[in-house]
Formats: C-alpha cells, sequence, structure tokens
C-alpha cells in the first residue's frame, strides 16, 4: 500500500464534430465530460468531470495501490448519467440521440516514490453520422422521412455498443431546382445518429413518402 497519489488527468477529442456556443461569463457549457478511475484489479475508485471547456482536466487523489491504473473518459453528455454502481465490465452507458459523445482510455503504473502522475485520453466517436439523398423523385411527392431501426442505445468502456430497440426518423428537404425530368433530389443533411449495435451488420431504412393524392408509399431498404 502507498500513499494517496496526485494524478491529473487531461481529456483531448481526436476531432470535432460539433461545435458548442461560446461560454458566457457565468455560464457552463452545455455538455460535459467525465474520467473514471479503476485499480489494478479493475475496481472503481472516483469519477470526476464537468464541463467541456478548453482545457478539460481533473485531478484524483484516490489511488493508494501501486501498479497498473486505467482511467476512462466520456465526454457530449448532457448531464452525468445516474447510475448506481459501476463496474469496468458489464456497466452499460447510456447513448443520447443527435450528442457528439466520445470514449478514450490512457492506463499508467503507480510506483512507490512518484507522487504526481499527468495523464492523457485521446477519445473518439463511438457515435455514427449519416447523410442521404434520394434522386429523381416525382414532383407530386410532398414529404419525405426515413426511419432507422434497431439502433444502439448504451455502451460499455471497452466500446461495445448495446441494445437493438432505439429508432430515429428524419425529414428530408426537398431540393429547389428541379432535375432535367422535372423530378427532384430530397437530402438529409449530414446527422450525428446513434450507431448500430455490436455484431451488426446491416441497417435497413424504412422511407415514407407522401404524396398531393393524400396517398404513401413505404420502401424498405436493404
Amino acid at each position: 500500500v502507498v500513499e494517496n497519489r496526485i494524478i491529473k488527468a487531461t481529456v483531448v477529442l481526436d476531432n470535432v464534430w460539433t461545435e458548442e456556443e461560446p461560454t458566457k461569463d457565468g455560464e457552463q457549457n452545455s455538455s460535459i465530460f467525465m474520467c473514471y478511475l479503476f485499480d489494478p484489479n479493475s475496481n472503481f475508485l472516483r469519477r470526476r468531470g464537468g464541463p467541456m471547456l478548453d482545457d478539460m482536466t481533473v485531478q484524483f487523489e484516490d489511488a493508494t495501490t501501486a501498479g497498473a491504473h486505467s482511467i476512462y473518459a466520456v465526454t457530449g453528455w448532457q448531464s452525468v448519467p445516474t447510475i448506481t454502481s459501476i463496474d469496468l465490465n458489464t456497466t452499460q452507458l447510456p447513448l443520447y440521440p443527435n450528442r457528439d459523445i466520445t470514449l478514450g482510455c490512457t492506463t499508467f503504473t503507480i510506483v512507490a516514490g512518484t507522487m504526481d502522475y499527468d495523464v492523457q485520453l485521446v477519445t473518439n466517436h463511438i457515435m455514427a453520422k449519416l447523410a442521404l439523398t434520394i434522386r429523381y423523385v416525382p414532383s407530386h411527392i410532398n414529404s419525405i422521412t426515413v426511419t432507422l431501426p434497431n439502433q444502439g442505445n448504451t455502451f460499455k468502456f471497452d466500446g461495445t455498443i448495446e441494445g437493438n430497440t432505439q429508432t430515429q426518423t428524419f425529414t428530408l428537404t426537398k431540393g429547389t431546382t428541379p432535375n432535367e425530368n422535372g423530378s427532384y433530389d430530397w437530402t438529409l443533411a449530414e446527422t450525428i445518429v446513434l450507431p448500430c449495435a455490436a455484431g451488426t451488420t446491416s441497417m435497413p431504412i424504412t422511407v415514407v413518402a407522401e404524396s398531393s393524392f393524400n396517398s404513401t408509399r413505404t420502401i424498405q431498404t436493404t
């Protein structure tokens, strides 16, 4: 057993998909980050975090055992999820639609005689992105929606995506200029979406088109 060490953990985003509004004096950023510290036996010790500002650094003073420790970082949540107990192998953390949620991990070794540790965690995306274009849609179509079924809605510390019940629906936008045959292209701009659950090799997309004749056509893709 060793004395409590001071561990400074800094979170760095590998790249950013969305940008939050600038933070004003007295206000907090609308996204948060959270770091989770585990001991050499994968026992959870402490979590610390805060608003996602330019310097996302937290300090731990909870490690009393020599050996290899690990810290996991999650960014992009709007609030800290309520989890009664945290287990490195089984805890499921929530995914939220349309948020740039990222995950990262680092390991470091605590040795006798060394009191201060500076570690860096680089996080990357565990969400997905989607952009769609449906071309040559007849002019009498008034609206098009697409639905993504069977999406993941939780993840584990190792990055495994779980869940198969979440569904998202998006409305496409009709182009302003017709094609040469009078049809139109409809688009969905690049959008953050929930990912497939681990082990899923495809995600069928349901397309629903409503016409000016009060009729609806549904197309199932593979």
